[in-house]
């Protein structure tokens, strides 16, 4: 937590996510996974997307084989899938834009905006 203090304290949002980002991360979570899926379902939060996350309950190989890769897609409401193509907008870094830089970045800059802005790119 101390890295994104570092980072930004300054941004326009960060006092409006600072306590809940510091009590996932002064939590001690026995696994890493754990940390992980607090962290997903904050983000989902703050996005206002009402997913249930399943995960799998051993190794599958055949998952791997028919896996889709949906990292740079977005699944659109009415199941469409498209590429996400990153808009810029103000970030506190300099003046240029690093596109993708972190879902953290996203809402440290747009706050509440961060859902329409993911939704309209």
């Amino acid at each position: 937590m101390r890295s994104i203090k570092t980072s930004y304290s300054k941004a326009p949002y960060f006092i409006y996510y600072e306590e809940k980002l510091n009590k996932i991360f002064n939590k001690k979570h026995k696994f890493l996974i754990d940390l992980n899926l607090e962290l997903i379902n904050l983000f989902l939060e703050i996005l206002e997307i009402n997913l249930n996350i399943k995960l799998t309950t051993k190794y599958n190989e055949l998952y791997e084989q028919n896996i889709l890769d949906y990292r740079n897609k977005i699944i659109l409401p009415n199941k469409r899938i498209t590429d996400f193509i990153t808009k810029k907008y103000t970030q506190i870094f300099g003046t240029q834009f690093y596109p993708n830089l972190s879902i953290i970045d996203l809402f440290m800059s747009k706050g509440p905006s961060s859902s329409l802005y993911l939704t309209n790119n």
